[in-house]
């Protein structure tokens, strides 16, 4: 079996969040707090072998995130659900160790 190591360093958070405003009371839309300190549950590096899933990888991070996307895209198997931040599937190729945004 030949191993695949995925670096799951995610520097950056590219989160879309809902707009600020004041919550007083009045109708108006209550204070969103931006995404930050986005980790995953994984340690770094994830390391993977081609053909067997991997564990899902949630994120934790504070704040309000509304949807999530990562640069440059995931080996091939593997996905971001662009609503939750999880990284599931089966790498089914070997590619060189990269850092994620």
């Amino acid at each position: 079996m030949r191993r695949l190591l995925l670096s799951v360093f995610l520097s950056s958070i590219v989160a879309a969040c809902g707009g600020g405003g004041g919550g007083g009371g009045d109708g108006s839309t209550p204070a969103v707090t931006p995404p930050s300190s986005l980790s995953y549950n994984s340690g770094d590096p994830v390391v993977a072998v081609d053909g067997v899933a991997i564990a899902t990888l949630d994120p934790t991070v504070v704040g309000t995130v509304t949807s999530y996307a990562v640069s440059p895209a995931l080996p091939a198997g593997l996905s971001l659900s662009t609503s939750s931040g999880a990284i599931t599937g089966t790498p089914t190729e070997v590619t060189a160790q990269s850092a994620y945004t």
